[in-house]
């Protein structure tokens, strides 16, 4: 499956710019992404479906990842 890489620019609903900090997998091959934004002078972070993110800046900052079953 490909998902996006940690570090790549995403803006979320309510045109919030965030951060992808890391990548979840689960169970029945649904995707979640762990993602930072700034509030201020806070930091937030929040595990946002795919369907959450609007935009990408950069698509092609791709990269594969899963298991392999044996």
């Amino acid at each position: 499956m490909e998902v996006f890489r940690p570090g790549t620019e995403v803006l979320l609903k309510n045109e919030l710019p965030a951060i992808v900090v890391g990548v979840s997998i689960y169970s029945d091959d649904a995707v979640q992404y762990q993602c930072a934004w700034w509030s201020g002078r806070s930091r937030n972070k929040d595990w946002i479906k795919p369907s959450e993110i609007v935009s990408v800046v950069n698509r092609d900052n791709k990269m594969k990842i899963g298991f392999k079953a044996t």
